[in-house]
């Protein structure tokens, strides 16, 4: 672990019982644990405050979150039983998921942290959402925050109150990633620039196998994604996340002042590596994030910065 770079996670863990061609098996999941996984195995020191029962289920969860070197925060794990999912995965590796889930932690992140994260089902499901957003909003005064919609319809649904759930957790971020699926989800288009407008210093729209989109005040750059032969996207998201953050920490930019000061091709860099922390993800089964070494290994690829579309 890299004690330079303490980082604060806050949200759901779950099981992902995922069924394929080839069967059915049970994996941790969740967003937020994928990317205190990711960031974990890329070398940061994570702090994971999340919900967990006294189950079957949440060892496995815990066990995972232990070897990956997450600290679990004290309280995380609680009477309630541990949440599931079950993903389906398609003819093109893509997954949709049936959820079992409720959250109401009783922990929240206790460490200092250059930077926290929240995202997905934690940050917009009541009642845990309230305490979630305002842990974000406190640790928003000295640190920099990071926020993923990651959205589930069939447990968050697509309406007004799930925007407004949105748009607070955005109001305290200063870095917000999101699918190409969730901003067709919430249902503004123009929303990378509005937010950027409002405040919100970077925006990273993904797109699969089309790249990723990075959005701040300057402008806008596409960064391709590597052509890889995908398996599954179970978890591909998360492990861009956790690129991205492991990648601007590395460059100093998990920081508020310097993250608003660094240039537009900067930035697009940064995404590029998550572009190839994803890429590795979706050529293995389930959610699986790399570490630096596995990103290493993966062949080299034109360096050149992305140009505006």
């Amino acid at each position: 672990m890299n004690e330079l770079m303490p980082i604060a996670v806050f949200g759901e863990s779950l099981v992902d019982i995922v069924h394929s061609k080839s069967g059915a098996s049970v994996r941790p999941g969740g967003s937020p644990l994928n990317v205190a996984v990711g960031l974990a195995r890329l070398g940061a020191d994570v702090e994971f405050a999340t919900s967990v029962g006294e189950d079957t289920y949440g060892n496995l969860v815990l066990e995972h979150l232990t070897a990956a070197g997450v600290h679990v925060t004290p309280g995380s794990v609680g009477d309630a039983p541990t949440s599931a999912a079950e993903a389906i995965i398609g003819a093109d590796g893509s997954a949709s998921y049936r959820f079992d889930l409720q959250w109401a932690p009783s922990a929240k992140p206790q460490r200092a942290a250059i930077a926290g994260h929240l995202g997905s089902v934690s940050a917009v499901l009541q009642p845990g959402a309230t305490c979630v957003v305002e842990w974000a909003a406190d640790l928003s005064a000295e640190s920099l925050v990071s926020f993923d919609p990651n959205i589930r319809p069939s447990i968050t649904g697509t309406g007004q109150t799930l925007r407004d759930a949105v748009e607070r957790a955005v109001a305290v971020s200063d870095v917000v990633k999101l699918s190409s699926e969730d901003l067709v989800l919430l249902g503004e288009p123009n929303l990378p620039e509005r937010w950027v407008d409002g405040g919100t210093t970077l925006v990273v729209v993904t797109d699969g196998r089309r790249g990723a989109r990075v959005v701040t005040r300057a402008g806008h750059l596409d960064v391709p994604a590597r052509a890889v032969a995908v398996v599954d996207t179970i978890g591909a998201g998360d492990s861009f996340m956790a690129g991205l953050l492991w990648s601007l920490g590395c460059d100093g930019l998990l920081d508020q002042a310097a993250l608003r000061q660094a240039p537009l091709e900067r930035l697009a860099q940064h995404a590029r590596f998550a572009t190839d922390c994803a890429a590795v993800t979706v050529g293995r089964v389930g959610a699986d994030p790399p570490t630096s070494a596995d990103v290493a290994d993966l062949p080299k690829r034109d360096q050149s910065v992305p140009v505006a579309s």
